[in-house]
């Protein structure tokens, strides 16, 4: 299931003081509709940074680095990014209590937050602190990087910015190397890290047990351009269909199940269908660029018709990808009924 994005806004109601009492605390829900309520290069970067630099760490756990790094560069803004809730609340309240008013909070999955929020050319450093190497083979789709996934981060940087990753696993290292190598327009340098100002949770932990600490960065030449940001095409969520509901039945909706539809850059599996009151239900697969959704798709009746859409009960990032999947199983919904209609004249 994804999970909507929680934008954390730390801002002094008194820009002088330091005073923890002195803190407001702005907490709003992002719209999950990603580019509709934020598009590349339009309010969310100007209401994030005002303007300063922006420095980001993906997967900031108990927020050691986040703040150290937003004491040490206090004319720059520290954006952190986390898909655990319990460790961006324990960040919330840590940042309130040391009076950091440059941190803001992202929860969400790091890769879909750079790819749809962060425009390009926008960062001056990512640091990418112990993540989760993934070793199984089966688990290859749940790394950081993965599958085209270094793209996005290369393309949020700005020329001559640096993202560092730190990892006890020197194959992870390597071949995180690799992917940004692939993409080029990169300086990539990979060795022995002997430790900085702060030790993280996971850095204490390797080194007590003697293992052996690898500093990958990879730095955006000064000559590679930054992308242009492209202009977001509207993205349907719900699909009225030329088809009356009562029109179709379990058994030919159910010859959905199984199917597995493809379009540029995403695949999906349509698997379990379920039969409510007045609507049926299908579980859907959708792996697009190495990130996987799972999520529920509703059809119910609508006037004379019926209306294809997200059902409530799980709120994916709402890409392109799921836009167009959901444009494919209302063809197919319609060609169901449109066959349905000429069986029944024969």
């Amino acid at each position: 299931m994804g999970l909507a994005l929680l934008y954390i806004n730390l801002q002094f109601e008194d820009g002088s003081s330091r005073e923890v009492d002195r803190l407001r605390v702005d907490v709003a829900g992002v719209d999950v509709d990603l580019a509709a309520r934020f598009r590349r290069g339009g309010d969310f970067l100007g209401s994030l940074t005002g303007g300063r630099p922006l420095l980001v760490e993906v997967g900031f756990g108990r927020g050691d680095f986040l703040v150290y790094l937003a004491r040490r560069r206090p004319e720059a803004v520290v954006l952190g990014i986390e898909n655990s809730i319990s460790c961006v609340d324990r960040a919330r309240r840590r940042v309130l209590r040391e009076g950091l008013p440059n941190v803001r909070l992202l929860l969400g999955d790091a890769r879909l937050v750079v790819k749809e929020l962060l425009p390009p050319g926008s960062v001056s450093a990512f640091f990418v602190n112990f993540p989760c190497p993934w070793p199984k083979r089966r688990h290859e789709g749940r790394r950081l990087f993965s599958e085209g996934s270094a793209g996005f981060f290369l393309s949020a940087l700005c020329p001559g910015g640096i993202l560092r990753l730190l990892t006890d696993e020197e194959w992870y290292a390597e071949e995180v190397a690799l992917a940004f190598e692939g993409e080029g327009g990169v300086e990539i340098s990979l060795s022995t890290y002997a430790g900085g100002e702060v030790v993280t949770k996971y850095e204490q932990r390797w080194r007590s047990m003697g293992k052996p600490i690898f500093e990958l960065l990879v730095r955006k030449r000064e000559s590679t351009p930054s992308p242009v940001a492209l202009e977001e095409e509207v993205r349907l969520l719900q699909f009225d269909l030329r088809v009356r509901f009562d029109s179709l039945d379990e058994s030919s909706l159910a010859s959905l199940e199984g199917v597995k539809l493809e379009g540029e850059g995403w695949s999906a599996f349509v698997k379990d269908l379920y039969r409510g009151k007045r609507s049926y239900i299908w579980r859907v697969f959708l792996r697009e660029e190495g990130l996987l959704q799972i999520f529920f798709v509703e059809l119910v009746p609508r006037g004379d018709g019926c209306m294809l859409k997200l059902d409530s009960a799980t709120q994916p990032y709402r890409t392109r990808a799921v836009s167009a999947l959901m444009r494919e199983m209302a063809d197919l919904i319609v060609d169901l009924g449109d066959k349905r209609r000429s069986d029944a004249k024969k």
